[in-house]
């Protein structure tokens, strides 16, 4: 997937990437550290292919900040532990 230039929301992000695992440049942050906005520089349903792409960047050519985000539904009751 060619980067994009646009900045989105979370919610737009995952409106328009269900499902998939996302790479985002120049992420900003809320008081408590969750992403809110950024440019998806990758997408993929596919975690694996997510991870290649970060492995692949040339660092001099990698944004400085970035997050990643998957925009799968949870199942209920599933706890995620950081």
């Amino acid at each position: 997937m060619p980067a994009m230039s646009e900045t989105m929301t979370v919610a737009e992000m995952e409106e328009r990437f269900p499902n998939h695992w996302l790479m985002i440049a120049e992420p900003v942050s809320d008081e408590f550290g969750r992403t809110i906005s950024g440019r998806v520089i990758f997408a993929s349903e596919d975690r694996d292919e997510r991870d290649a792409f970060i492995h692949a960047q040339d660092s001099k050519d990698r944004p400085k900040r970035t997050a990643s985000l998957c925009t799968a539904q949870r199942p209920a009751g599933m706890v995620m532990v950081l």
